[in-house]
């Protein structure tokens, strides 16, 4: 963060959408949604987390522009439905294309595809779905001010506590949120991946 400048939270608008692009795309080039493209990015998947009723885009801003972002949901299962619905056909092209690249690709995409509609209905109704930090912003705390105006936003809709996955071999954002209360609840596997589900402590209104 340039200068020292303060990092203020927000709500990201419509108009935001590349900018949350950018900052996945580059921080996090090897999950799935991103090995879609950066256009899949910028013009299907966050235009649809924006029409959604069940969930909201906070972005992080520093010296003017944006340095990090955080998609959460008050209603994980109605939040992700809505967004595959919104998407499918733009998903399927993209697909598509990414598996002209990689023929593997396809089985991941209905491996994902599948979890997101038909998965096991969690407990826990909030869920941190993304959150990124531009590389050079990193260790700055923009991640901790992310997560506690997402359990804030959580606070407002009546939802008492929140779960997010990373991988299991994400030290750095295990012990991030390891920090500021929360656990590991569980781990699973998906596109021949390990990953972890942390939960965190409930949270006060």
């Amino acid at each position: 963060m340039a200068g020292g400048s303060a990092v203020v939270v927000r709500p990201a608008t419509v108009a935001e959408a590349h900018d949350l692009a950018r900052i996945h795309f580059e921080a996090l080039p090897e999950d799935f949604l991103p090995s879609l493209g950066l256009d899949f990015l910028e013009r299907v998947h966050y235009p649809a987390t924006f029409t959604s009723a069940y969930g909201a885009n906070l972005v992080a801003v520093s010296g003017g522009r944006p340095v990090g972002f955080v998609t959460i949901a008050h209603d994980a299962g109605l939040f992700s439905r809505d967004i595959m619905r919104r998407a499918v056909t733009s998903i399927a092209r993209y697909a598509l294309r990414a598996a002209a690249r990689n023929p593997r690709h396809l089985r991941k995409t209905a491996e994902v595809a599948w979890s997101a509609l038909n998965g096991t209905t969690d407990p826990v109704k909030g869920e941190i779905f993304l959150i990124a930090v531009d590389r050079e912003c990193r260790g700055r705390g923009v991640g901790q001010a992310l997560v506690r105006e997402a359990l804030a936003y959580l606070a407002r809709h009546g939802v008492d506590s929140c779960r997010t996955k990373t991988l299991a071999g994400n030290a750095g954002v295990i012990g991030m949120y390891d920090h500021l209360g929360w656990s590991v609840r569980d781990r699973f596997s998906l596109i021949g991946r390990d990953y972890v589900t942390i939960v965190s402590p409930l949270i006060l209104a």
